[in-house]
């Protein structure tokens, strides 16, 4: 749950999800529901979720298999009055969508942490690329690879499988500069 404001009118945003088998990149064999009382137009909740989504759910991967169910949904009951908000770039929505990406991040990692087996949550931050789809494909390759998982099951410190992950990507990398 959390907080914000959209102008002076204090917004509610509450997410409750379950699932954690099949999740991988698409939510997978999830459920997500995303609750606010603000008053916002379908449209642009709907381009907030999508972009909350890809920072959050998106990003999970329990055992790298997708299913064919999932669903995540976003629901604005209206209940509080405030300035209306007609565009998505609004400095309104400020507020609102860094409380939407904190609510959507924690659901994220709550779900992984109860993945299928789980036995450790691991966060992956990978930063200096050129772009964010290069981060994102060296963060998916070093999260869904087995020799990875198997070596953080094993409490092995082993930097050469996520090295690995990392080149297998076939971006490239200057080797000198990870940590």
């Amino acid at each position: 749950q959390q907080k914000c404001k959209i102008g002076n009118a204090e917004i509610n945003l509450v997410a409750f999800a379950k699932g954690s088998g099949m999740c991988a990149p698409n939510m997978a064999t999830m459920l997500c529901y995303i609750i606010t009382d603000a008053d916002i137009s379908a449209d642009i909740l709907d381009q907030l979720l999508r972009d909350s989504v890809d920072k959050s759910l998106n990003c999970v991967s329990v055992d790298s298999d997708c299913s064919t169910n999932d669903s995540a949904l976003f629901f604005a009951a209206g209940s509080v009055k405030h300035e209306q908000i007609n565009d998505y770039n609004s400095q309104l929505l400020n507020d609102f969508k860094i409380a939407l990406d904190d609510v959507m991040i924690d659901i994220a990692k709550q779900i992984a942490a109860d993945g299928e087996g789980a036995t450790k949550l691991i966060e992956i931050n990978v930063t200096n690329t050129k772009t964010i789809d290069d981060a994102k494909k060296i963060a998916r390759s070093i999260a869904d690879s087995p020799l990875v998982k198997t070596a953080i099951y094993g409490n092995d410190p082993n930097w050469g499988r996520i090295a690995m992950a990392i080149g297998k990507t076939t971006l490239p990398v200057n080797l000198t500069k990870l940590t």
